[in-house]
């Protein structure tokens, strides 16, 4: 029939090919010489269901993929399954083909049937017993991502769940490597989804950034909201140290993870990717209606207070763009004194830029400005004065006006950045003037800016002391000549 150029693929009524019922090599080696498609109706099905061993070598011989089974709802060694009563060689044929890899796994869907009488049995195959050694030859395989080695001792069938110890588990490995291939043949072999220990396998690839692989785990039914002592999934990936942290927030969210859920540590997604400078996620979180009132937990921060008093500049203008309160109160200060405290300029401008409220005073009675004067942060403070921060509010901690805190306490370059603002030089706070404060603690250059820059020398304090009696009365030999000199020359 070859011979008078008959079609090697023609198909009969029922959609068979000549190679599906080839019964000998023969047979398998003339039609694929006439280029018989071994896809067509999937040959390998019906060789292996009713032909010799011999017959199916040759076809797997000539790199028919055993697993590729294309149209065909089933493979091989379901075909032989169905036939095995039969088929004397199917043993061996089963053999051939498990160790060209023929897949064992069917869909719930498909509808197995034979023409024959068939008996069904179920056969539940125990787990080889694997002694310690062997244990830690499969977790190796994992971690180094050898895919072969694992398929082959799962097919022992070696337990997925094995390990010497919980952080061992084959699958939170498989996970915390980010191994997509490995973890879903240890899913396919039944692994469990919670190894015993602190950290599941879906917080470990959340919390690395492993996208592919948290898909995977959820897709088989790991819970997306878990609470845990330490963390829920959403929160483990909004503070995850990965580059691809912004993904796999977005894989949970697409699954509907609680994007408000609040943690056994307190966290919320979103003061977790604030609290690790993660603003992409920020903004992710946001997106999704993320609830921007709530507090970090320990320090009971706003998240644009913590963001300001770290100084992360791109969470910050995140939050600002979103409408949070840029001059809310949390765990007793402002954003902006926040970020004064810290000494974090840059935060310090962008809430300025803002429209921060540069005078509110927070909850420990600090304004902004004289959070920069006793930070020592001068280029703040310079910084806060250009912006028209009141130059003589007085403090209601202190009850002094900067000016006076700073003469009093001899700081000369903030003197002279205050003097420069056009501070009040006859203010009194606490019943005295910054000269009378300079001059009874002795400041001698702090003295001479304020001569020079016109303080009135025969100014009282309420104790109606000029500064000159107060240098005298503590002994201040130099501030007393340099008040004299003054005196004098002034007359």
């Amino acid at each position: 029939m070859i011979d008078l150029r008959a079609d090697a693929n023609a198909q009969a009524r029922t959609g068979v090919t000549p190679l599906f019922v080839a019964r000998c090599p023969g047979h398998v080696k003339v039609l694929l010489e006439k280029r018989a498609d071994m896809q067509k109706h999937f040959a390998m099905n019906g060789i292996a269901s009713l032909a010799s061993t011999e017959t199916a070598l040759a076809l797997l011989e000539s790199r028919c993929d055993p697993t590729d089974i294309g149209e065909a709802k089933y493979g091989p060694l379901h075909a032989l399954a169905l036939y095995s009563r039969s088929n004397r060689y199917a043993v061996e044929t089963a053999k051939l083909l498990l160790q060209y890899r023929a897949g064992t796994n069917l869909a719930d869907d498909v509808d197995l049937c034979s023409v024959l009488p068939t008996d069904v049995q179920l056969v539940l195959l125990p787990f080889v017993q694997f002694s310690l050694e062997k244990a830690r030859e499969l977790r190796n395989a994992v971690q180094s991502h050898q895919v072969r080695i694992l398929e082959d001792m799962l097919l022992e069938p070696a337990d997925p769940n094995m390990a010497e110890d919980p952080a061992s588990h084959p699958l939170l490995v498989a996970a915390s490597e980010g191994h997509e291939e490995i973890t879903r043949l240890l899913l396919e072999a039944g692994s469990a989804l919670h190894a015993a220990g602190t950290c599941t396998t879906l917080c470990a690839a959340c919390y690395l950034g492993h996208a592919e692989v948290v898909s995977l785990l959820l897709e088989a039914g790991a819970e997306k909201d878990e609470m845990r002592a330490d963390g829920t999934p959403l929160t483990w990936a909004a503070g995850g140290p990965s580059d691809r942290q912004k993904e796999t927030v977005e894989v949970l969210l697409q699954s509907r993870a609680d994007v408000n859920k609040v943690d056994g540590a307190l966290h919320t997604p979103l003061t977790a990717s604030v609290e690790f400078g993660r603003s992409e996620v920020v903004k992710i979180l946001l997106s999704a209606s993320a609830e921007t009132s709530v507090l970090c937990p320990g320090t009971e921060q706003s998240p644009l207070c913590l963001a300001s008093e770290r100084g992360d500049v791109q969470t910050l203008h995140v939050l600002l763009e979103a409408g949070v309160d840029k001059d809310e109160i949390s765990a007793r200060r402002t954003p902006l004194t926040s970020a004064v405290a810290a000494g974090e300029r840059e935060a310090v401008q962008a809430l300025s830029e803002a429209g921060a409220n540069l005078n509110k005073v927070d909850g420990e009675f600090y304004t902004p400005l004289t959070r920069a004067f006793w930070g020592d942060h001068h280029n703040i403070l310079s910084l806060l004065l250009s912006a028209n921060a009141d130059v003589d509010l007085v403090c209601p901690w202190t009850s002094q006006t900067p000016l006076c805190n700073a003469a009093r306490t001899g700081r000369v370059g903030m003197v002279r950045l205050l003097l420069l603002a056009g501070a009040a030089l006859e203010r009194r706070s606490l019943g005295s003037t910054p000269l009378t404060l300079a001059a009874s603690a002795g400041h001698v250059e702090i003295v001479r800016l304020l001569i020079i820059a016109g303080a009135a020398l025969d100014r009282v304090d309420r104790w109606r002391y000029t500064a000159l009696h107060r240098a005298r009365q503590r002994n201040h030999h130099e501030v007393t000549r340099l008040l004299l000199l003054a005196e004098t020359t002034a007359v």
